[in-house]
């Protein structure tokens, strides 16, 4: 089997331009990545683009918590709850009479 990054694959994940640390509020990891379409902040699922104009180097913290916010407001994209099991009632087999 030949590898996928001979392929064309996806191939490795990339490497941040900076990291800012742990999200102040939710913890995790805050990284400013360099995109196909220019710098964005990364936090867990959310991407939010850097506005034009601004140095990936000169991102803060606080820049970067304000403009990951604004995206998952934007987005609605809150941590979920896990789906709930529904509890389905069964019927019970009908007797047969004689």
């Amino acid at each position: 089997a030949k590898k996928a990054s001979r392929n064309g694959g996806r191939g490795a994940a990339a490497k941040p331009l900076k990291e800012l640390g742990e999200h102040p509020e939710s913890g995790g990891p805050v990284n400013v990545m360099d995109g196909r379409y220019g710098p964005y902040v990364k936090w867990e699922k959310v991407n939010a683009t850097l506005p034009k104009g601004t140095e990936p180097a000169d991102v803060t913290m606080d820049m970067a918590v304000e403009l990951i916010t604004a995206k998952a407001a934007k987005k609605g994209t809150r941590r979920k709850a896990p789906a709930k099991k529904k509890t389905t009632t069964r019927k019970k087999a009908t007797a047969k009479k004689a």
